[in-house]
């Protein structure tokens, strides 16, 4: 990955993209990168199906917490199911939404489903920012939170950022580290995430 396009992605600031990506999406959500839907290139119906039908793996990653405690891909094995939310402490939406998620990771804990945070601001030298780092402990140490939350490393920028246009991204992840279920761009109320955190933990249960 090339470090100097990294940082300069990073450092883009997303209020410009939150009021872009609520007139076109009509959801609350802040957006990140150019759109990369391109309808003039899209692969046939078949072989789109065939895409949304394979599995992705996260793969291997060695990152921190806000502790900065080292954390790899070996945190899936914790919990059944884990919900990943991308965000940025410069994403209204995203903040107005991340005291919920932490509320919910108590209130899951013990059915086996974790949330993890994966926290996308970086300082001008590519590491995590501190400032955000500050922010998002307040929030999850308020809430006396199990929410665990990582920052991300040159795997995690590889796999994870080119997977959306907007933030929160949301999407779910088995023991395996298998990305499973539906993606959900935006943010949602703390009664919605529970129904939705409920659905896809009812989809692994069936196919135990």
């Amino acid at each position: 990955m090339n470090r100097d396009f990294s940082k300069k992605y990073m450092m883009k600031k997303t209020s410009m993209f939150c009021l872009i990506a609520i007139m076109t999406l009509g959801l609350a959500a802040c957006g990140q990168k150019e759109n990369k839907i391109d309808t003039a290139n899209r692969p046939p119906v078949a072989e789109q199906a065939q895409k949304e039908n394979s599995t992705e793996n996260i793969g291997e990653f060695e990152t921190t917490d806000l502790e900065k405690n080292k954390v790899t891909q070996e945190v899936f094995r914790e919990n059944d199911l884990t919900m990943v939310n991308m965000f940025s402490t410069t994403c209204n939406p995203c903040m107005e939404e991340l005291p919920y998620l932490a509320e919910l990771a108590n209130e899951y804990k013990d059915k086996k489903v974790g949330i993890l945070g994966v926290d996308i601001d970086m300082d001008s030298k590519g590491k995590p920012d501190e400032e955000s780092r500050e922010i998002v402990s307040k929030i999850v140490n308020d809430k006396k939170s199990s929410m665990k939350v990582i920052f991300l490393d040159e795997n995690l920028i590889n796999t994870l950022l080119k997977k959306t246009d907007v933030l929160p991204y949301t999407f779910f992840v088995n023991k395996e580290g298998d990305i499973i279920g539906e993606e959900y761009m935006g943010s949602r109320s703390k009664e919605a995430w529970a129904n939705v955190i409920d659905k896809e933990f009812d989809k692994i249960s069936k196919n135990k």
